[in-house]
């Protein structure tokens, strides 16, 4: 396997919580080891979905979960704080 391939496939290993997966790919979400053997092995034979799959999850992460989320929570508040003054 290529070192590309296991980067891809590093976001499938570690998805356990819902909310960090986009909405498209939550069927990914495995609860078995079978279906992660199953859905490792598709993504392994398809490098194009691999790297979309990649590519939306990290995006729905860095929007969700990282600066720019907080970023936008601190507009709201001092919005909020604003408008109430």
């Amino acid at each position: 396997m290529s070192e590309k391939a296991v980067e891809e496939l590093r976001t499938l290993a570690h998805g356990g919580i819902p909310m960090q997966f986009p909405e498209p790919n939550r069927k990914d979400l495995v609860d078995s080891v079978a279906f992660c053997a199953e859905r490792v092995l598709h993504l392994l034979q398809r490098p194009g979905e691999r790297g979309e799959f990649t590519r939306a999850g990290r995006e729905h992460v860095r929007r969700q979960f990282l600066i720019p989320r907080l970023v936008r929570n601190e507009r709201r508040l001092i919005k909020q704080v604003l408008e109430a003054s």
